[in-house]
């Protein structure tokens, strides 16, 4: 989604006004991981703090589906997305160190971060795809849906 957020913003905030509101993105990924580290709780509670991630950026996609022409709310879901951005990449490591044996977590931790790596690198192709075939709209609604599963998932506990 990110990859996307200028072309979403430049039609309201202008391109300037767009670079400023990625920087939005990038600043608040830095807080939310700062405070995040500050408070995070151990063991369980990491997926609580995941999903609450999670949580937060379909209030950012939303923020940004529903912003139209309202540039306080595209920057309001620039700045909640972000949130979520910075904690997205730090969370999934530790829950898996808290879940997995001492022995297995680099095992994990790589397979879990190639898996990422080919998501990150193909999801701008099929967001692109579906702003051409369908809408922004379209874009967004699916990345918030995907968010939401992910919130949904990441609060099971798989058995060991």
């Amino acid at each position: 989604l990110v990859t996307h957020l200028v072309s979403l913003l430049a039609p309201v905030l202008g391109v300037q006004g767009a670079g400023f509101a990625i920087s939005l993105v990038t600043v608040f990924a830095l807080l939310g991981r700062t405070v995040t580290g500050w408070v995070l709780p151990q063991g369980e509670r990491r997926r609580l703090a995941a999903a609450a991630t999670f949580a937060t950026q379909v209030a950012g996609s939303l923020a940004l589906l529903l912003g139209g022409d309202q540039a306080w709310l595209l920057l309001l879901g620039c700045a909640l997305f972000g949130i979520g951005v910075g904690n997205l990449l730090s969370l999934p490591p530790l829950i898996v160190q808290a879940e997995f044996p001492a022995a297995e977590v680099g095992r994990v931790v790589a397979l879990m971060q190639a898996i990422n790596q080919a998501l990150y690198a193909l999801a701008p192709l099929g967001f692109g795809l579906m702003r051409d075939v369908g809408s922004t709209g379209a874009a967004i609604g699916t990345a918030l849906l995907l968010q939401v599963l992910a919130g949904v998932l990441v609060l099971r506990r798989p058995p060991h």
